[in-house]
């Protein structure tokens, strides 16, 4: 593994996007942020401490069915909360091809919010499929698989403070 991002960056960078986000949603009374599992939580945790607005907290868990119907997404656990007429932020760790931050984003619409923003920590600009804008990006980073602050291989990896490209072994 070979280091990409160092946890210092990461962390002037999560303060920023904190900032901002409060920023934008400061006169809106409310905020709900729409963490996606399992890859955003540690993002999620820094994140939610650097923005200074009451908000609440809830989880969407997504997979990619690998069987017959490849790149299928499965909706695991679905949101437990009434979205109408709310402001709703979803963060993800990485938004690359952008198949799962589309679905989320659709899903979540069709119950008629106030409004839906993304926040990702990591955006692959060369991979992105999409249209669909995505409000605050941490880092453009090359199409490159990355593990550590919540990324995973094979489910390890996620513990690491800092963003290392997995290289052949």
């Amino acid at each position: 593994m070979k280091e990409y991002i160092d946890e210092k960056k990461i962390k002037e960078r999560v303060k920023s996007l904190g900032e901002s986000i409060t920023n934008k949603y400061k006169d809106k009374n409310e905020l709900t942020i729409l963490c996606v599992l399992k890859g955003s939580f540690i993002f999620l945790a820094d994140l939610v401490r650097e923005i200074e607005l009451d908000l609440s907290i809830e989880f969407i868990d997504i997979s990619s069915y690998n069987g017959i119907n490849r790149g299928e997404l499965i909706l695991n656990k679905d949101i437990s909360f009434n979205v109408e007429n709310k402001n709703i932020l979803i963060v993800e760790d990485i938004v690359d091809s952008g198949n799962t931050i589309n679905f989320i984003f659709e899903h979540v619409n069709e119950k008629k919010p106030k409004s839906v923003k993304i926040a990702t920590l990591f955006f692959k600009p060369e991979a992105y499929n999409f249209n669909m804008k995505i409000a605050w990006i941490g880092f453009n980073i090359s199409n490159e698989f990355i593990v550590g602050y919540g990324l995973d291989h094979n489910e390890i990896h996620r513990n690491k403070k800092s963003i290392y490209i997995l290289e052949d072994e």
